[in-house]
């Protein structure tokens, strides 16, 4: 299939990316991306790496990437219980850069 919408032949990628090592990606989300492909990043911290290892080596060995998660960061408050923290260094989709 040609795509003329990307100039000089390029195409488009998407990056998938999950974040603090929870259980449910192990069980969840790298089967789904294994059935369908498609690798993801995991953005770990040792915590949750430790909890389950043996299912974050057979993840990366299927090609999926772990990379280092930050210690702590202003919650995005997109878990319960948990409430927004402003930052100087993200913005909301959709939102002018200031």
């Amino acid at each position: 299939m040609h795509n003329s919408f990307w100039p000089e032949g390029k195409s488009a990628a998407i990056s998938i990316t999950f974040d603090d090592a929870r259980p449910s990606q192990i069980d969840v989300a790298v089967p789904i991306l294994d059935r369908h492909g498609v690798f993801g990043t995991f953005y770990v911290s040792p915590a949750g790496v430790e909890e389950r290892l043996a299912g974050w080596r057979a993840a990366v060995a299927r090609g999926h990437e772990i990379a280092n998660h930050t210690f702590s960061h202003p919650c995005s408050g997109n878990s319960a219980g948990r409430a927004a923290t402003p930052s100087k260094t993200t913005r909301p989709p959709g939102s002018n850069p200031t």
